[in-house]
């Protein structure tokens, strides 16, 4: 009778495990299906020019509702809780798209620290030539080359967002957003309101690149000589 009650306990703890692993492996799915109809939203926007920043808008606005259908639909699992969470080493994961971005440190405003690449107030050019399309500004050279080599937070692989991984951490609200810098959870504070640099480059000039303005949400295409303020990004799980 003890060894059937035994089995019977064993066989329901396993088959509540499989249950468990089964609903895991369904949200992974599912996170997966939503960021590819994100992507391919912002894609056929793009088709049309990068002009339609109230249709980019759209597509971020049904993408991040799809955190709360997938907490509701997996609970349980690691598609429930936070979709932004402060990971304690001056990084935030986004459990949604499953990126993980860099913070920024000290007051807008408080002025240029170039020995600190997490200063929010540091400006940074794509390329380092007037023209030019190669990927050899100081964003490269000095930014992210000081992030890998130095390990920040303990990897190496360090880079820039695509303009549609940039967007997916703008406010939803809003064209313009409500309240500037148009970000998507305070956790992402300090930003600063201006441009930041993505590594799409402009699908007219190939000496241009895409940026979005955390002042109101919307994206434009600057030259790579330019200097607007950067932040890196991470592939997560």
């Amino acid at each position: 009778m003890i060894r059937r009650v035994a089995i019977g306990v064993m066989g329901a703890a396993i088959l509540c495990a499989a249950s468990a692993y089964a609903d895991e492996a369904d949200c992974i799915s599912a996170r997966y299906s939503a960021a590819g109809k994100y992507a391919g939203c912002e894609a056929k926007v793009a088709a049309k020019g990068f002009a339609f920043d109230d249709l980019f808008l759209k597509c971020r606005q049904k993408y991040a509702g799809e955190w709360t259908k997938l907490a509701r639909k997996y609970p349980g699992t690691s598609c429930e809780g936070a979709r932004f969470v402060d990971n304690g080493d001056e990084t935030i994961t986004d459990n949604l798209t499953q990126l993980v971005w860099e913070k920024k440190t000290t007051a807008v405003g408080s002025g240029v620290n170039a020995s600190d690449r997490h200063d929010v107030d540091n400006l940074y050019t794509w390329s380092s030539t007037l023209g030019s399309a190669s990927a050899d500004g100081a964003t490269f050279t000095d930014f992210l080359d000081d992030l890998n080599s130095t390990g920040f937070a303990g990897q190496h692989d360090w880079r820039l967002p695509t303009i549609f991984e940039l967007q997916s951490i703008v406010a939803t609200d809003a064209l313009p957003c409500g309240n500037a810098p148009c970000v998507a959870d305070p956790l992402f504070l300090p930003t600063a309101s201006t441009w930041y640099w993505s590594s799409s480059t402009d699908q007219s000039l190939s000496n241009w690149a895409r940026n979005v303005n955390f002042a109101s949400g919307r994206t434009d295409g600057f030259s790579k000589r330019s200097s607007p303020a950067v932040r890196a990004v991470r592939a997560g799980h």
